[in-house]
């Protein structure tokens, strides 16, 4: 009886273990397959390439638009002083031949002419005034004048800095095309070859076809691409060429270039070497600036 009992526990204890353990091992091999396969999943995803936009290059025309503001502001300044500035030399003018009149009726007069006296001591005193405010007025011009050239060096500067900048992008797009083309055109192979393959698209990508690529950019025309000709293809689109047909690894590639007869986007001049002994030019057109009025002959207060 004793000896039955003790067989039935000893089978109850290990029908347990022998149904539970399949489970766990079934459990820890799904476990294990799925981190598996999402790693491998992960390690075999292609990069993922993330493209920037580059900005379209502006043009000398709408550089201009962004920037003459800051100069038009000075240079309407400058207009009013020089409106100032001879309006008190035609004030100045009437009042010395006021005092040259008073001057001469007093002389011919004589001892009657004193009578005179208040009112010529007040028309002096008045163009002492005036040639005051001249004076004040043209060191105002003159100021404006130097604050003028120099809004015109800084936009110079300005533009220089966007050329330097629009240059910078045209490189980067390079770049990025000899790049994109060493993809496209090596897609298999062992590292030996592959690094063969993209040294041989570095090398036909010479810099004469960088300066070609870069005029199309210039000229507004569409970015240059590289594609494969099909096997019956007997001619290659307008302005495409082979890389390379005498190397097998580039033999039926083409790049598609662009019209090289269309102008590029008109470039700014250089900032002149003194740009402060010149006089400005009237930003929108071609009349001179404001001219100082010549003033040798007027005794100014000092």
């Amino acid at each position: 009886m004793d000896d039955n009992a003790s067989e039935g526990q000893q089978a109850s204890r290990s029908t347990l273990p022998g149904f539970i353990l399949p489970a766990l091992v079934a459990g820890f091999a799904l476990v294990l397959g799925t981190l598996t396969g999402a790693v491998i999943v992960y390690v075999a995803k292609p990069a993922e390439v993330v493209e920037k936009e580059v900005p379209r290059e502006l043009t000398a025309q709408e550089l201009d638009a962004a920037c003459q503001p800051k100069v038009d502001e000075v240079t309407a300044s400058l207009n009013q002083a020089n409106d100032k500035v001879m309006g008190l030399v035609t004030e100045m003018r009437t009042k010395e031949a006021r005092v040259a009149e008073l001057e001469a009726e007093m002389v011919r007069r004589g001892k009657h002419g004193a009578e005179l006296k208040k009112e010529l001591e007040a028309a002096k005193a008045e163009l002492v005034v005036v040639k005051q405010q001249l004076k004040d007025a043209i060191d105002e011009k003159e100021r404006l004048v130097v604050k003028l050239k120099k809004k015109e060096v800084e936009l110079e500067v300005s533009k220089e800095e966007t050329r330097e900048a629009r240059e910078d992008a045209l490189a980067r797009r390079w770049e990025a095309f000899v790049n994109q083309s060493q993809l496209d055109i090596c897609e298999r192979g062992n590292r030996k070859k592959m690094g063969k393959c993209r040294d041989a698209v570095q090398l036909t990508l010479n810099a004469d076809r960088k300066a070609r690529f870069g005029h199309c950019i210039r000229s507004g025309q569409e970015q240059p691409s590289i594609a494969e000709a099909e096997k019956k293809v007997t001619s290659l689109p307008r302005f495409a060429e082979y890389l390379d047909q005498e190397n097998k690894i580039l033999k039926d590639w083409y790049i598609m270039l662009c019209d090289p007869s269309l102008p590029e986007a008109s470039t700014f001049a250089a900032a002149p070497a003194d740009p402060l002994v010149e006089e400005p030019a009237v930003p929108g057109g071609t009349e001179e600036a404001p001219e100082v009025p010549v003033l040798e002959d007027i005794d100014l207060p000092q």
